[in-house]
């Protein structure tokens, strides 16, 4: 690819980024229920408030937290970034269907 054929490349993947991100808002409260890993075959946990603008997942199976509780901003509106933290280095989370 030349630097022309990148630099579009580049802008396509932040249009694709904003849309991500513009579809993810709004749509992570306490409470939801998630599956950890493919095909759920790490449990189901429960998105949780832990103390005051500090959240975490806790396993529906044994009342372990997947990690710590990260600090977000806004317990109501927890942002794409917050999301990753909450999943660790390992964890890969999907809300389930109701």
């Amino acid at each position: 690819m030349n630097k022309k054929q990148l630099e579009e490349r580049l802008k396509n993947l932040e249009c694709e980024i904003e849309e991500i991100k513009s579809e993810f808002e709004g749509n992570v409260s306490m409470g939801d229920r998630y599956l950890e890993g493919d095909y759920g075959h790490g449990g189901e946990f429960i998105l949780a408030q832990t103390a005051p603008k500090m959240v975490c997942f806790i396993s529906l199976l044994n009342g372990n937290r997947w990690v710590q509780p990260i600090k977000v901003k806004d317990s109501k509106n927890i942002s794409m970034s917050e999301f990753i933290r909450m999943q660790g280095s390992s964890g890969k989370f999907v809300k389930k269907d109701e």
